[in-house]
């Protein structure tokens, strides 16, 4: 847990790279568990963490605080979840939405 949260952010947004690192690592496993609802696989779900955590870093300086900084990394990995869907689908690919034991198997024997 973050002892002063706006302290943190502050200092990251001035670059101090502990700063940066408790930011990601208090907030990884909620985002984490974004990507893996949304995208429904593990791998896909690492990718929306470590895309989200690199928009983050480049981008915290833009974080103006009308939100909690959770809603901000929220709509981060919302869109790069999006973004991946969308180019999967562009790319000819098919993105499988899974939620029953029997689409596993319908989709497993296609």
């Amino acid at each position: 847990m973050l002892k002063d949260e706006n302290k943190t952010i502050s200092l990251a947004k001035e670059g101090n790279t502990k700063a940066l690192s408790e930011l990601v690592t208090h907030y990884s496993p909620k985002i984490y568990n974004l990507g893996l609802r949304l995208m429904r696989n593990e791998t896909d779900a690492e990718d929306v963490l470590q895309e989200t955590f690199l928009k983050m870093v480049k981008k915290i300086d833009t974080f103006k605080g009308n939100s909690s900084l959770y809603t901000w990394l929220y709509r981060i990995a919302t869109n790069v979840a999006l973004e991946k869907v969308y180019s999967t689908i562009n790319s000819g690919g098919k993105i499988l939405f899974i939620s029953t034991k029997k689409q596993a198997s319908e989709a497993i024997a296609e």
